[in-house]
């Protein structure tokens, strides 16, 4: 039987290279993909997961998901997207839900300016994510990645929040061969925004065996942070001009990076 934290697809992947928050920064995720995609190309078990935040903030959303969406295409089985909470407020105010505008007017902007288009309405960028297949890209984002080793999400797992949804009482079901109610899918709002303490006697979940990755939340950090059994990869990216996009392979925790500076 094979375990699974979440009820969604479980992968299969002998290696693993995880991205960090892009941030609508083009050209660093551009230089990125130049130093990964050989590893892509060279092993089919290699998959890529991006943890979110893949727009806003930077100076070019548009190309960025032009980007990912070629580059899913390059490789369906191998590319993987979860979503932020930068998307989900992207997409949230494309459907009406919620507005959130004064987060993505920058994503807004750098669209019209890349397509050089005329949207001075949200329904005049509706239209225009509609024709480029950038709706139809963020509806197939996933809300986490797990393989048989690893878990990426955008915001962090923590110890507090998984056992508030149930943690120990899963962990029992489980060990009991009860079918499990699977902890991801319980807390798929806190794997978009949730911050947390960073000291791993803080934040370590001994129920979840597998090794976590997150980006979401690089506060005044400039380097990756690689524990033994959890890695934090967002390190700023977007935030500020001078912060690298990371991107970390496992196993072995092979950093790379990417200082492009935007065009």
């Amino acid at each position: 039987m094979e375990f699974k934290y979440g009820e969604r697809e479980l992968y299969h992947a002998d290696e693993l290279i995880a991205v960090g928050d892009i941030h609508g920064e083009d050209e660093k995720l551009l230089d990125i993909i130049k130093q990964v995609t050989p590893f892509l190309d060279n092993n089919p078990n290699c998959h890529i997961v991006f943890c979110g935040d893949l727009c806003n903030r930077g100076p070019n959303s548009a190309r960025v998901f032009e980007i990912l969406i070629l580059l899913k295409k390059r490789y369906p089985n191998q590319a993987f997207f979860v979503m932020g909470n930068h998307e989900e407020m992207f997409i949230t105010t494309l459907q009406g839900k919620s507005n959130w505008t004064s987060y993505t007017f920058q994503t807004w902007d750098s669209m019209q300016s890349h397509w050089q288009v005329p949207m001075l309405s949200v329904e005049d960028l509706v239209r225009e994510c509609l024709s480029r297949g950038v709706v139809d890209f963020i509806d197939g984002l996933i809300p986490y990645y797990e393989n048989d080793n690893y878990i990426c999400t955008h915001a962090p797992l923590d110890k507090t929040i998984c056992y508030a949804h149930g943690l120990k009482t899963y962990r029992e079901d489980f060990d009991k061969k009860v079918i499990p109610e699977y902890i991801l899918d319980k807390m798929l709002f806190d794997l978009r925004w949730n911050f947390v303490m960073e000291d791993p006697k803080l934040c370590a979940i001994p129920e979840i065996k597998k090794y976590h990755i997150c980006g979401h939340q690089f506060k005044h950090h400039s380097q990756p942070r690689l524990f033994n059994h959890r890695a934090f990869i967002d390190v700023g990216c977007g935030a500020k001009k001078d912060k690298p996009l990371v991107a970390v392979k496992f196993p072995g925790k092979k950093v790379y990076r990417s200082f492009s500076k935007p065009l």
